[in-house]
């Protein structure tokens, strides 16, 4: 009965020791486990934060260069702008110096004509003050 006993106290022994052994086992396993997975964790949000910061870049530089071209087009814009203003600008010039050159021409001819006239008349013997008086209002 003793060695009965002393046999089931070390088979129990044994069985406590398996357990605890198990249990240890079981317990590394699961911080390893656990350590394995915070490691892949971290690592995927590092890869993860790299692409977006490179993204973010990418649209960074699209937008900058979107900025620029409607710098550039706003510029070629005023540019045109400027440039009709001048044309429209020359063009009513070059219309008022053909206008004024005509009146110029058509007052010479008038003045000549009158002169013309004034000498006629003056040979004539008519009295050409009054017309040369109105002539110079």
């Amino acid at each position: 009965m003793f060695e009965e006993n002393e046999a089931k106290r070390a088979m129990l022994k044994d069985q406590i020791e398996k357990s605890r052994k198990h249990q240890v086992e079981k317990r590394k396993n699961e911080k390893a486990s656990y350590v394995q997975e915070e490691k892949d964790f971290t690592e995927f949000w590092k890869a993860r934060n790299e692409e977006l910061a490179v993204s973010e870049n990418i649209e960074k530089d699209e937008f900058r260069n979107k900025q620029v071209e409607l710098k550039a087009y706003q510029r070629s814009q005023a540019e045109f702008r400027k440039k009709a203003a001048e044309d429209e600008f020359m063009r009513e010039m070059k219309e008022a110096t053909t206008s004024k050159a005509l009146l110029d021409h058509k007052e010479k001819e008038f003045y000549s004509y009158a002169e013309k006239c004034i000498k006629e008349w003056q040979d004539q013997g008519k009295n050409v003050k009054p017309l040369i008086l109105e002539l110079k209002n």
